[in-house]
């Protein structure tokens, strides 16, 4: 776990606020875990965002793993409802103003969110409850001693050679490409993970923050785009009058619409039946897979 956390976080480094910092203490000799690589992504995904949305300010987010040993009776997590044997803990810890008690018992509730409307579906620690049983793990959540949140998650320990063997499967999954993508995101966080992910793996990366932005970049770029990967709701024009708008100037362009909550813009028929659409938060593989899909259909 801490070779897929370390890697993932380079790139989440690079698309947090500059005033968030991200420190990891990664305990070395943790006992291998049987799991998949994306969704322990999606895990590190929706914490580190979730915890860079509550300081505004800015702040310190801690990633830290270590090996853990439940003995009979629980010990001193006889609260946390484990099973004696060994156990790989990955703690999430940020230096926030906490969470309130009133709301503790319902964060992992499907659509419960604090947030404004448009700025969360309420889905994203719902996810990482599923993601966390699914694997036979537990998650439990708190306020740090020194203020902030921190929520911990618990893994059973598995072998290295089934370990390995998962991992390789997934890396191979991984397919890139050499086409150039729009990005139209304006959301800073979410369209620098994006152009991130495909500039490493081959893609030719322009992006900008709105439709009017797009427009522009669109006359001046002199080269074919190949892909319009936009946000559906945006200042301005949305996703969908956007792609109407430069479609004609760019033959054959193809579209990808993200969005992080249910809207009254696309018809099934503009997604191609969700085809052409990808929710956020987004994985690496998610994405690169979904961009493939939609690059290699004639």
């Amino acid at each position: 776990m801490n070779t897929v956390i370390r890697d993932f976080l380079s790139i989440l480094r690079r698309t947090v606020r500059e005033n968030i910092v991200i420190v990891d203490h990664l305990c070395v000799g943790t006992a291998p875990i049987l799991c998949d690589q994306v969704q322990i992504e999606q895990v590190l995904l929706n914490l580190v965002v979730n915890a860079q949305d509550v300081m505004e300010n800015g702040g310190v987010i801690k990633v830290i793993t270590s090996s853990v040993i439940i003995p009979v009776g629980g010990g001193a997590y006889e609260n946390v409802r484990l099973k004696t044997g060994k156990w790989v803990s990955l703690t999430i810890r940020d230096t926030g103003p906490g969470i309130p008690e009133s709301i503790k018992t319902r964060i992992f509730e499907p659509f419960f969110t604090t947030k404004d409307s448009g700025k969360g579906t309420g889905l994203g620690l719902s996810t990482v409850y599923g993601i966390v049983h699914q694997h036979g793990g537990e998650i439990v959540v708190g306020n740090a001693k020194k203020g902030g949140t921190e929520f911990v998650i618990f893994f059973p320990s598995s072998s290295p050679a089934i370990t390995q063997e998962i991992k390789t499967v997934n890396i191979q999954k991984n397919t890139g490409g050499t086409e150039t993508i729009l990005i139209v995101e304006d959301q800073p966080q979410v369209r620098n993970l994006a152009k991130s992910i495909l500039k490493k793996f081959g893609y030719n990366i322009i992006a900008c923050e709105s439709s009017d932005e797009a427009v522009e970049l669109v006359e001046t770029f002199g080269s074919k785009i190949h892909l319009l990967l936009t946000d559906v709701v945006m200042p301005g024009a949305d996703g969908k009058q956007l792609f109407e708008k430069i479609k004609s100037d760019q033959k054959g362009l193809k579209v990808l619409y993200m969005s992080g909550y249910s809207s009254d813009i696309l018809t099934e028929s503009d997604t191609d039946n969700g085809r052409l659409f990808i929710s956020k938060p987004f994985t690496i593989d998610g994405l690169l897979l979904k961009v493939r899909e939609i690059l290699n259909d004639d």
